[in-house]
């Protein structure tokens, strides 16, 4: 069971519930949306996220991107995640 709320700074979190018989509510996620990321993170520019999410480069969006609606956000964690993991896979190519 998961609920989506609006912070004061457009910003939206995502929380969800460990047990749907218990209201015990785990670590919001961040969502950002993508348009706004750069005011948050000076890197990547918002064309390059928008490159990423097109081409589709190593599930980035299977793995940092949340829609709602038409509405592209970009989860914080989960897209700092996906950089180690990301960096770590060139670093082993080499």
């Amino acid at each position: 069971m998961s609920k989506l709320l609006n912070t004061h700074d457009g910003v939206f979190e995502k929380v969800i519930s460990q047990n749907i018989y218990q209201d015990k509510i785990t670590k919001p996620r961040r969502l950002i949306p993508l348009l706004r990321f750069n005011d948050f993170y000076p890197d990547p520019s918002v064309k390059a996220l928008r490159w990423l999410r097109f081409t589709n480069q190593n599930n980035f969006n299977e793995e940092c991107v949340v829609l709602r609606g038409r509405r592209v956000l970009i989860c914080e964690e989960s897209y700092f995640n996906w950089i180690a993991k990301y960096n770590l896979c060139n670093r082993s190519k080499q």
